[in-house]
């Protein structure tokens, strides 16, 4: 399985679970260091502005615990993901349904791989980090300041597809 670090530029629907190592930002202007490499303490810049989207949405928040992490994962397509089940089986050419009882079954094993895969993924990105937990978060391509991703492209963090 691969980990995502950079950023899925043309996503309509995608959530990304950034983990922040340290210290959390308290200001605008920390976050502005996390987010940049630099200094911003120019209000009117496009950078400033930013940093000021992600640290509204960090505030709104409290960190992810391990489950919940899993669970967001799991609740799209991620790097590695098990193929959906399909609806029917080609035989003869022709497309048959299957039945309730084997579509529950199909579903049951499919949604056991992914969150099997979930665990494995999120234990992946995790070992990243060697001398300390991080704190995770999620941001959503919805949010406005996701626009281009670039805010958090500096950040270790993993893409989850809603598609």
């Amino acid at each position: 399985m691969k980990t995502r670090n950079g950023f899925v530029s043309n996503s309509s629907s995608s959530s990304f679970i950034v983990a922040f190592i340290g210290p959390l930002p308290k200001t605008i202007q920390e976050m502005g260091v996390l987010l940049f490499g630099e200094s911003i303490d120019n209000n009117n810049s496009s950078k400033y502005y930013d940093a000021e989207k992600v640290f509204k949405i960090f505030q709104s928040q409290t960190p992810l615990t391990d489950e919940e992490t899993i669970e967001e994962i799991c609740s799209g397509y991620y790097d590695g993901c098990p193929e959906f089940v399909p609806y029917y089986e080609m035989i003869e050419g022709k497309a048959v349904p299957f039945s309730e009882e084997q579509m529950d079954k199909m579903n049951k094993e499919f949604e056991r791989k992914k969150k099997e895969g979930a665990v494995a993924l999120f234990k992946k990105f995790m070992n990243r980090f060697v001398d300390a937990k991080p704190k995770l978060f999620i941001f959503s391509y919805d949010d406005e300041c996701l626009e281009d991703g670039s805010p958090i492209d500096r950040l270790p963090h993993l893409t989850i597809s809603h598609h």
